[in-house]
């Protein structure tokens, strides 16, 4: 059952990968979920150690210098970026993706009705 945090339970810590118009929505949401984005993964060079919705932007390969609970893959090249960082050490139970991205691949049906991987919701409300 879904239910409220307590207003106790420590903020997840998490990061983003994908600093561009797919993560647009992902401090809101983070804040519905009472989850804090600690910063942004990019591939883009020239995007790191710059600032995008008051975050850092970090080389993925300092992944797994930030403190972490989940990372969310806010990109339409999920495809390749859940390889990516299970090469890393990333374990796949830390991995979730941004609504949409990846639901018709996993034969998910992406609906506003259903507006997150349900992975992602029951990670961020288990204390």
């Amino acid at each position: 059952m879904v239910t409220e945090r307590n207003i106790d339970t420590p903020r997840k810590k998490v990061l983003v990968f994908g600093a561009s118009a797919g993560a647009d929505r992902m401090p809101a949401f983070c804040d519905y979920l009472k989850a804090d984005i600690v910063g942004y993964l990019d591939n883009d060079s020239a995007k790191w150690g710059k600032i995008f919705q008051g975050k850092p932007i970090f080389n993925p390969q300092e992944v797994n210098d930030q403190g972490y609970d989940l990372i969310i893959i806010a990109s339409t090249f999920y495809a390749q970026m859940e390889p990516q960082l299970l090469e890393l050490g990333v374990p796949a139970e830390k991995i979730r993706f941004f609504p949409g991205y990846h639901d018709a691949q996993r034969g998910l049906m992406y609906t506003p009705n259903l507006p997150f991987d349900l992975r992602l919701w029951d990670f961020l409300q288990i204390g």
